[in-house]
């Protein structure tokens, strides 16, 4: 039920936050919310319906992020992550990879050996 989340921004920094699940129907909604004193109070939603012409699944997110210090705090956002819709976009893509192959791309090392040489 607990989600850290961590997001890299401009300039080398790192904000990160914690969440809970509030609400969860398997295979519809997943709705969730900081945690008490979070240093980005958010909230959240994914909700899952069919497409139409059984052309696979439509994936909605819903997402509201409560920088502290007021319109300051806003312009900082804007400013460490571009926009919040970045976020958003970020948060799609990668659920989006997770769901149609089971992890999440990046740009580490492959431990697999796929790329290791033949030896003789």
């Amino acid at each position: 039920g607990l989600t850290h989340w961590r997001v890299s921004a401009p300039l080398g920094q790192t904000i990160e936050w914690d969440t809970r699940e509030v609400e969860v129907r398997e295979g519809a909604l997943s709705r969730w919310e900081s945690v008490e004193g979070a240093l980005l109070p958010t909230e959240g939603e994914v909700r899952f319906r069919p497409a139409p012409g059984d052309r696979g699944t439509e994936v909605t997110l819903r997402l509201r992020l409560e920088p502290p210090g007021g319109a300051l705090g806003e312009w900082v956002m804007k400013q460490l992550l571009a926009v919040p819709g970045l976020l958003a976009w970020q948060t799609l893509r990668r659920f989006k990879s997770l769901v149609e192959t089971g992890e999440i791309p990046t740009l580490e090392h492959n431990p697999s050996a796929r790329q290791g040489s033949h030896t003789p």
